[in-house]
């Protein structure tokens, strides 16, 4: 199992600022985790989000949204394939990832993105740990996230539905209870401290 780390910067969109109130949505594995939502056409979040990942052979899917009185309406996605993401245990300085108007599917599966917007998001994604070297638990994704401020918060495993990962009456799509398995934002510190 391995750690994937990615960090939300910014982004960079065609329009009237005051048109945007944007949030970016990550899904990677049935785990869905959303930014918070920034006024702008330069909007800034600075977010870090952590994904156990089980297997390299999906992607995630970056959807950058603006959100809406009624509804909220998608301003581009793209798919990052897991097996294209290095490995590194520092942030990067991140990729501008251009973000195309459609999604591609094949076998209710998102296998690309298609017709490209002027729309950019930068982010830095990268493997913390190096795959295989955990307990794998199988087809389970798990999801904490980080703010500027170092605040966390623990998000579980949803099946894609509501961004908790349940129904208005507390169950999953299928009628079950769910339980999610969470991960706690690690942090790294500097090393002992000397006594005063």
């Amino acid at each position: 199992m391995s750690l994937l780390c990615v960090r939300v910067k910014k982004a960079k969109l065609h329009g009237p600022p005051d048109k945007f109130n944007a949030y970016v949505t990550l899904k990677v594995q049935n785990v869905k985790s959303t930014t918070i939502t920034v006024r702008g056409d330069q909007p800034c979040w600075e977010q870090d989000f952590m994904f156990e990942i089980n297997h390299l052979e999906s992607g995630l899917v970056v959807e950058l949204w603006n959100k809406g009185l009624i509804w909220d309406t998608m301003i581009g996605t793209a798919l990052i394939p897991l097996d294209s993401i290095g490995q590194s245990d520092e942030e990067g300085p991140g990729d501008w990832t251009s973000l195309d108007s459609e999604v591609l599917m094949r076998e209710d599966e998102i296998c690309g993105t298609s017709n490209p917007t002027p729309h950019r998001v930068l982010l830095d994604t990268r493997f913390e740990l190096p795959f295989g070297t955990a307990h794998a638990r199988h087809g389970q994704a798990t999801c904490s996230t980080r703010t500027k401020n170092g605040s966390s918060t623990d998000g579980g495993a949803t099946d894609g539905g509501p961004k908790n990962g349940r129904t208005k009456n507390g169950r999953t799509k299928n009628g079950r209870a769910k339980t999610a398995r969470t991960n706690t934002a690690r942090t790294k510190t500097a090393g002992p401290t000397e006594a005063s």
